[in-house]
């Protein structure tokens, strides 16, 4: 699981070898999401609200590049869209 961001305390990371839908986890502290990269909203888990919103931000400002990944460390997941 390699690790992709840190963003002001939010470790963003993509995962290998995953499922659908094209998704990236956030860690922040004690929690944890999973936001669908496509929808650029929480798929789940739960955040505090101001990490929450840059966590959200994020995924927009790097959707293409992020879909790019996720789907070039899950390959198998491209059939099954």
């Amino acid at each position: 699981m390699p690790l992709y961001e840190f963003l002001d305390g939010i470790l963003i990371y993509l995962y290998f070898n995953y499922h659908l839908p094209p998704h990236f986890h956030a860690l922040y502290r004690k929690y944890e999401i999973l936001i669908d990269i496509r929808l650029c909203s929480v798929h789940k888990g739960d955040f505090p609200t101001k990490q929450l919103k840059k966590v959200i931000q994020f995924a927009k400002e790097n959707q293409e590049e992020l879909l790019e990944l996720f789907f070039q460390f899950n390959p198998n997941t491209r059939r099954h869209e």
